[in-house]
This record gives structure tokens, C-alpha cells and sequence, in this order.
């Protein structure tokens, strides 16, 4: 089958003192590949890299772009990236929180200024946060341990500086 799926591989190098960069590599990769290929492929380009570069290589990873299809296709009036909503989840094996965010949450979602926890479609994301896809994947941690539950979700809004200053920008007549 022809390579036509987007991924690309990259990798944190640490020079002497301390300074990191990333090598980023794009690729096209055959859709019926399966991760053993690709963790294959990975570890072929790292040892090549490592055998090019002084510096210490410390993180790595790979990831297949999948096309987004199904979406809307433009944003809704008076959707802000800052008003975000967080779901915290609990893990396996601590005590400790996990939460998602989700950056632009949508007013549709917001009750009486807190996230709608009754809602159809947010009850449709956390439970899909909380199923693993037998055979497939399991939804965990940064540290790698499974969501279990929702415990609870918060309303924020997160300031994007950055981002804000360039799209509200305006030069004077």
C-alpha cells in the first residue's frame, strides 16, 4: 500500500550545558503499519541521529496525523479559546487528580457559570475517558495510570497572550 498517512518523529538533544533543541522529521507512513513498525523505525532514526549529533538525545516520540473530518468546520460566534473547562479525573494507584482541559468550552455547556455535568455531550466525553477500547487503547495519567471516575469539573479561563495580541492586533488608520 502506498505511504500516505502524516507522522512525524521527534527529538529532544541536549547539548553540554544543558541548552535542548528538537530534531523534528516528517514522514508519510503506510496506514497499515503497526506501532512495532513504527517503534522500529523510531529506533532506527535515533541510533542514526545519536550517531550524527554531540549531544545527548533525552526524549523522543512519534506521532501519526490523522486527517480531521466530521468537525465543524468554522468556530461558533463568541467562542473563546480562554474560556476553558477542566475535568479532573481520578487515577489508578493515587491520590491525585488528573485533569483534561478543554480549551474553548462551548457556552452550550455552561450552566449557572459551572460546566453541566448533566449535559448529553459532556457526560458522552468523560465516560469515553473512563472506557478503555478493548484491544485498542486505555485512557491514563501523564504518568500512565488509567482514568478511573470524574470527580469533578471547573469552569477557567486561561489567558493566551501571546496568541491574543497577534489576532487582536490593529494598525491605526
Amino acid at each position: 500500500m502506498a505511504d500516505t498517512v502524516p507522522a512525524q518523529f521527534s527529538f529532544t538533544v541536549e547539548d553540554e550545558f544543558g541548552t535542548k533543541g528538537v530534531c523534528l522529521i516528517n514522514s508519510l507512513i503506510d496506514p497499515a503499519a503497526t506501532i512495532t513498525d513504527l517503534d522500529g523505525v523510531f529506533a532506527n532514526i535515533l541510533g542514526l541521529l545519536d550517531s550524527i549529533t554531540g549531544g545527548k538525545i533525552t526524549q523522543g516520540h512519534y506521532r501519526v496525523l490523522p486527517v480531521i473530518s466530521g468537525v465543524k468546520t468554522d468556530p461558533v460566534a463568541g467562542s473563546r479559546i480562554e474560556q476553558s473547562a477542566v475535568f479532573n479525573f481520578s487515577a489508578s494507584g493515587t491520590g491525585y487528580k488528573q485533569g483534561v482541559l478543554v480549551p474553548s468550552i462551548a457556552n452550550t455547556v455552561i450552566t449557572a457559570g459551572k460546566v453541566d455535568l448533566t449535559n448529553a455531550d459532556v457526560i458522552a466525553f468523560f465516560t469515553a475517558l473512563t472506557t478503555a477500547v478493548v484491544g485498542v487503547l486505555e485512557w491514563t495519567s501523564a504518568n500512565r495510570q488509567a482514568l478511573l471516575a470524574l470527580l469533578d469539573a471547573l469552569l477557567s479561563f486561561r489567558k493566551h497572550r501571546k496568541q491574543l495580541a497577534r489576532s487582536s492586533f490593529e494598525l491605526a488608520p
